[in-house]
């Protein structure tokens, strides 16, 4: 009689802890709903105070890390940018966004190959996004790595694009033949599409220098 009666107890006090927690994850929804509002209207500091209290109320969420680190990436707060992205590729390993946005800004920075990884990241978990294959394209080529940046910007499936990646002296043919110099190579990898801005999604702002 004892034994059922401690569990019953232990039931009984497990169901305030369940709506507690339930109110809490209710609460931090709410923030970040309004925050993703702020966001929309480019109330930058809004957003983050809202963020910031969605994060008290359940810091378990990854895209409360990720809308946050937007909008301070968006105010020019690159530094608390790369913290929120990097506490929402944390919580969640495949969150493409976070690695193309953190991306950008090491890019911004001049971290290149920093950027590279947080791209080739982002290509892998989704190859159809043109944005990563394109920022990546940029990247390596301010390191001058200009046969393997255009193949970037020319896209996955194309075949110039194997051809380019084969090898230096394949690669070396094409630039030859196409008669790209380093100059006009750089053109092209300026003058290419980042792709659309999301409004609460993916920053594909950075063009380099």
């Amino acid at each position: 009689m004892l034994r059922y009666t401690c569990v019953l107890f232990c039931l009984l006090c497990l169901v305030p802890l369940a709506r507690a927690q339930t109110s809490r994850a209710a609460s931090a929804a709410s923030y970040l709903k309004r925050g993703n509002e702020w966001l929309a209207k480019g109330e930058w500091d809004r957003a983050i105070a809202d963020y910031d209290l969605a994060i008290v109320f359940d810091a378990r969420v990854a895209v409360a890390f990720y809308n946050r680190g937007l909008a301070r990436h968006r105010k020019g707060d690159l530094a608390g940018a790369l913290s929120d992205y990097g506490h929402a590729i944390d919580l969640n390993p495949r969150y493409a966004d976070a690695y193309l946005n953190r991306g950008s800004v090491y890019a911004g920075r001049g971290q290149y190959d920093a950027a590279i990884g947080d791209f080739s990241k982002a290509i892998e978990i989704n190859p159809h996004d043109a944005r990563a294959w394109n920022n990546r394209g940029k990247a390596l080529a301010e390191q001058a790595r200009f046969a393997h940046a255009v193949a970037d910007l020319i896209g996955p499936s194309s075949s110039t694009r194997a051809m380019l990646t084969s090898g230096a002296t394949a690669a070396a043919r094409i630039i030859v033949r196409a008669r790209w110099t380093p100059r006009s190579m750089i053109a092209i990898v300026r003058s290419s599409s980042m792709g659309a801005v999301h409004q609460t999604g993916t920053i594909a702002a950075w063009r380099g220098s």
